[in-house]
């Protein structure tokens, strides 16, 4: 990779602080090089090498796609992936991903409808959150599709209706 920087070394104890700022900390800097590489290169892709029935792939995926939303690089196949996912979490953070790529994403919104009508409030949560961005009525139908899967439709929790209200207020002026 880079045969002229070796890898960092760590610091002594009470020189830490300093080792941060020191030009002699490679380490970050390889860190954050070799995985943009590795996502720019494709070795990070929808498969990424992971079997699905391994312990702790859904972390390793979902990190992946954070590391594709960072490097602002889409990957389509690997979004979808990850809003199947077993893994609440790493659907919910899919979700919020899906957000930032709401324009480079092909029907973003029929994937929020998905996640709007998840089982799992967290990822009902994202997704009107994400519904908030959109300039269409069709984002306040399907942010409202999020009431469905609420125990108590008339009554949502707190978050739910926070969410809901700063969405539909945000999309009001796109509302009929």
């Amino acid at each position: 990779m880079w045969p002229t920087k070796p890898l960092s070394r760590r610091a002594p104890r009470g020189q830490r602080s300093g080792f941060l700022s020191s030009s002699e900390n490679l380490g970050f800097d390889f860190l954050t090089r070799s995985f943009a590489e590795s996502v720019l290169i494709g070795k990070v892709n929808s498969s990424t090498g992971c079997p699905s029935t391994e312990p702790g792939s859904e972390l390793y995926l979902t990190e992946a796609i954070w590391g594709h939303q960072w490097h602002n690089v889409v990957n389509q196949g690997l979004l979808k992936r990850m809003l199947r996912s077993p893994e609440p979490r790493a659907r919910a953070a899919a979700t919020r991903v899906l957000s930032y790529w709401r324009d480079r994403v092909r029907d973003p919104l029929a994937l929020l409808e998905a996640q709007a009508k998840d089982e799992r409030p967290r990822v009902r949560l994202e997704a009107v959150r994400a519904c908030s961005f959109f300039k269409t009525s069709r984002a306040a139908e399907v942010a409202l599709a999020a009431l469905d899967k609420e125990p108590n439709p008339d009554k949502p929790g707190y978050y739910i209706k926070y969410y809901l209200d700063e969405t539909m207020k945000a999309l009001d002026k796109y509302v009929k």
